[in-house]
């Protein structure tokens, strides 16, 4: 089973026991999100391995990619993704398959909530980029590998576009 978060390693812990977390998370600090760049994260839970597997995600306004080398779309061979939104807009690109050239579009709004299993091939929408941001809980089961962390090549199979 997932621990919480280590009690002496965040702001905002307002219970920490074994078998109970409790936070405030605004007044947890944002830090660097290491996936996203410009991004900021509180990471709310870790898996057994240390890595986060319950995230709160602020997204800049203009990102055109999750991955720092640049636009493109991916898949998960492992990981289920969900997320809620809470704030802003988040372009994305939905495929059918790494082939296919007809994506469907959808912005991602609050209160959409999003269950991505392993095997859909996704990316951000890198010509309509979000005007406004984007702000969401993420939680994810299985090797919750962010493409920009290490080992994520061991999970993600990634295309890129450019």
């Amino acid at each position: 089973m997932a621990g919480p978060i280590d009690a002496g390693s965040s702001d905002g812990i307002v219970l920490a026991r074994p078998e109970a977390t409790i936070l405030d998370t605004h007044a947890m600090e944002w830090e660097d999100h290491y996936g996203i760049k410009g991004g900021k994260m509180k990471v709310l839970s870790r898996d057994d391995d240390g890595l986060p597997s319950v995230v709160l995600t602020w997204v800049p306004p203009g990102m055109t990619s999750l991955n720092p080398r640049g636009p493109e779309r991916h898949y998960h061979r492992t990981v289920t993704e969900r997320g809620l939104v809470l704030f802003g807009e988040l372009p994305m690109l939905e495929y059918e398959s790494l082939d296919d050239p007809s994506p469907r579009r959808i912005v991602l709004k609050p209160g959409y909530y999003l269950d991505r299993r392993p095997g859909s091939v996704h990316g951000v929408d890198h010509e309509a980029p979000s005007q406004v941001g984007f702000m969401w809980v993420e939680w994810r089961i299985g090797r919750s590998h962010f493409q920009a962390a290490e080992g994520a090549a061991e999970e993600n199979v990634v295309e890129f576009l450019e």
